[in-house]
């Protein structure tokens, strides 16, 4: 039998703040990701 509703989805961005200063190139990349993202998703 079929169920006729509506689904609801979340997103979140995360990021491990340890390894974060090894790579302080990716936050940058991780936020313009996630903002495009957003931008094609509302």
């Amino acid at each position: 039998m079929l169920v006729n509703t509506k689904a609801k989805v979340g997103v979140f961005s995360i990021a491990l703040g340890a390894y974060l200063p090894q790579f302080p190139q990716l936050v940058p990349e991780f936020e313009s990701q996630y903002e495009a993202f957003k931008k094609n998703n509302t």
